[in-house]
């Protein structure tokens, strides 16, 4: 924690970026799946949406990962998208 401060931009801007939308996938797919589940949604859809999601989110883990051990890619909302099936 002490060092983050001094991690160098090429890495901390897309590391924040790839936590944010973490952040936003999970957020976003909690509110879907609640309005799913509020309208009597199929179970079977129910679980590939959240397999999508959770498949999508651990992209992005891996993401986090690989910046953390020196990579400055990110993904882009269209692929995240494309990810859980938007």
């Amino acid at each position: 924690m002490e060092a983050y401060g001094k991690v160098p931009s090429r890495f901390r801007i897309p590391f924040e970026e790839t936590i944010r939308q973490i952040n936003e996938l999970i957020l976003s797919s909690t509110e879907r799946l609640e309005g799913e589940i509020n309208a009597g949604t199929d179970l079977e859809i129910l679980r590939h949406i959240s397999t999508s999601v959770s498949r999508a989110a651990q992209v992005l883990m891996d993401h986090a990962s690989a910046i953390i051990h020196g990579s400055s890619q990110t993904m882009d909302q269209e692929e995240i998208d494309t990810m859980i099936g938007k």
